[in-house]
This record gives structure tokens, C-alpha cells and sequence, in this order.
């Protein structure tokens, strides 16, 4: 095995029954927990809701893609930020020999670029998935896929 380029490092504390902190080494903390169709199946309907461990890997996903899309636009001189790029995210999850799994996220963009830029940007799409280390670290587990909205201006 070769020498990782990149640890990353978290602590993670109960905090109670269903409520999980996490303090990354980076500095943030975080909280996650329960809600919705997974809270109602565990019968946890009492506790608070909190975002679940598995939407911070949906949004983190959304979150990669789309720094990869914006950083390979600006590479080529389209510095797009704000409301002229941006993307919903979605992450399907299925039940599996009992368990629920995330099986497919997909990354919805909406952009605005020029009208002179619509082929960069058509090129650029085609090929980002495969410089995002997130969704290249999911893929054979999670099915990553996008779509996108373009306003050309």
C-alpha cells in the first residue's frame, strides 16, 4: 500500500440517544443524527432531527463536483460565482439485504455563463466527474451522475 497524500482526521462523540458530534481536525464541528423515513423506521420519532451522517457524503459530493466544474471554468478564464453556478443535490437511497444504502446521487447544475462560452462549458461537463476525487472515491459503490441547467447570457 503507498503512503496516503492526505489523512483526514475526526473526533466523534455521542451525545445523546441518536445525536452524534463530530469535530474535524480542519476546525469545524458538526452534528448529525436522525430524521425523516429513517427516523420513522427506527421508531426514533421523540428525538430532534438532525441531518444524518449520509447527507454530509451527498452534499460533500455535490460540494466536490461543483468546485471541480468551477475551478476547470476559471482555469479557462469563466469565473462564474453566485447564482450563475450552482447545483441541487440528491441522494437516492434503497434498501439492501435490510439495511438502507445510498445507491445514487445526482448532481443537478444550474449555470449562466456567455453565449460565447457554450462549448467550453459543454466540454468541461463531459469530463469533470472523473477529476472529482469524491465522486471517483464513491464510484463502484455509489452511482454519481449529473445533469445541468445552462442559461446562456
Amino acid at each position: 500500500m503507498t503512503e496516503p497524500m492526505y489523512v483526514a482526521r475526526a473526533r466523534v462523540e455521542k451525545v445523546d440517544r441518536a445525536l452524534r458530534r463530530g469535530h474535524l481536525e480542519s476546525g469545524p464541528t458538526i452534528d448529525f443524527g436522525v430524521h425523516g423515513p429513517i427516523k420513522k423506521m427506527y421508531k426514533l420519532d421523540a428525538l430532534e432531527d438532525h441531518p444524518l451522517p449520509i447527507d454530509y457524503v451527498v452534499a460533500a459530493t455535490g460540494g466536490c463536483m461543483l468546485g471541480t466544474l468551477s475551478g476547470g471554468l476559471a482555469a479557462r478564464g469563466l469565473d462564474l460565482s453566485g447564482d450563475d453556478i450552482t447545483a441541487d443535490v440528491e441522494g437516492h437511497h434503497e434498501m439492501r439485504d435490510g439495511g438502507i444504502v445510498l445507491s445514487r446521487i445526482v448532481v443537478n447544475y444550474k449555470l449562466r455563463i456567455p453565449a460565447a462560452q457554450r462549448e467550453t462549458v459543454d466540454r468541461l461537463l463531459a469530463k469533470h466527474q472523473e477529476k472529482c476525487p469524491t465522486a471517483q472515491s464513491l464510484r463502484g459503490a455509489v452511482d454519481v451522475s449529473w445533469t445541468a441547467e445552462i442559461e446562456e447570457k
